[in-house]
Parts: structure tokens; sequence; C-alpha cells
């Protein structure tokens, strides 16, 4: 048995205002750094034995800050693991998306659901064969991990049907070929009350 927690990162200035991130660059904010901060403790006494992580700064910054508490030396960045490109609606919010693109008009550049889906799969795939230990962290985005949630559930959960707050923790266990979804969508402070020790 392996068992993957996903972290969504902490939040960044974007995610403050509501705008759509993609693949931008955007860094934590404060808050974001003090989540992750909160989300390390949490995580502490858990058995976390690698940590994987987005390319993303934002992703990045939270790996190294749990890395620290949970005094593991070395990240592996995964490629598969970055956000969606959302193309020409990333950076706007809700509001500005409505006006810029009405109900019927498709946005450009955007990267496919299909393309998305078959990526960060193929991620996860490469995360769980490739490392040998029993209790991986991956932090990566909200897209990321509901595209998963979604697969795995066959639709039941996932995109389009759950919003993952920043720092957020979703547990995966992969018996042989199969995999179930143990809870999402958890904050650290949840965590630290009922995930029992390795």
């Amino acid at each position: 048995m392996k068992e993957i927690f996903l972290i969504r990162h902490g939040e960044t200035d974007w995610n403050a205002a509501g705008r759509l991130q993609g693949r931008e660059d955007v860094p934590l904010n404060s808050n974001g750094e003090a989540q992750a901060h909160r989300l390390a403790e949490a995580l502490h006494g858990l058995g976390i034995e690698r940590i994987v992580t987005s390319y993303l700064s934002r992703a990045r910054r939270t790996a190294e800050i749990v890395a620290a508490k949970l005094a593991i030396a070395e990240l592996a960045v995964v490629d598969g693991l970055h956000e969606r490109d959302y193309g020409d609606i990333s950076g706007l919010t809700p509001t500005e998306r409505a006006e810029r693109f009405p109900p019927g008009t498709a946005p450009a550049n955007q990267e496919s659901a299909a393309a998305m889906s078959e990526r960060v799969t193929a991620a996860l795939h490469d995360i769980a064969t490739r490392h040998a230990e029993r209790r991986i962290l991956v932090v990566s985005h909200g897209g990321v991990i509901n595209t998963l949630l979604a697969q795995i559930t066959e639709g039941r959960h996932g995109t389009g049907k759950n919003l993952l707050p920043n720092c957020s923790i979703t547990k995966f266990r992969r018996h042989g070929d199969t995999w179930s979804v143990q809870y999402f969508g958890v904050s650290a402070d949840v965590l630290a009350t009922h995930e029992p020790p390795a």
C-alpha cells in the first residue's frame, strides 16, 4: 500500500483577489506563508518520507516550508504537476471573465481538459512507481488535485464540483493498481486532530 498526501499550495495575491491562476508564477503572500507553516505543524509526525512538488514557486515554497519542518532535505520536482494553462482567461476575476467571454464564447489558447487529465495522471503514476517510500507528500494546485479526484471517483468529486482551499490536504491510497480517496479538502487544523500517526 502507498499513501499520497496532495496539498494545494498556500495563498497568493491572485487567490485573494479571486483571479484565475494558471501557469503564471505568482508567489505566496504573507498569509500563504503562514498557512504553509500551520500545515507543516499538522504534518509533523505523520511519517512523510518524500516530498514532491510542482515547479511553480507558490507550490515549491509551500513544499520548502514543510520540508524544513519535517527535516526532509531534498525536494523532487515533477514537471507534470503544474497548474492548467487557462489561456486568455488566466488572471481574470469571475466578473472580468463574464464580461469578456459571455456564455457560448470559448476562450482561446487554453489547455484542454483531456490534455491536462492525461498529464496529471501520468505524473501521479510516475510518483507512485518511481519513489519507493510508502508515505509521499505532493504539493501542487487546485486544478491538478481536482482532476485526479474526478478520475479516481469517476466524476463524483473533483473538477467543477469541489473547491479546495489553499493548503488543504487530500489523501489517496494505492493498493496494487487500484486508487482510492481517503479524504479531500481537509484543513491543517482538522488533519492535526484526525490523521493517525505513521
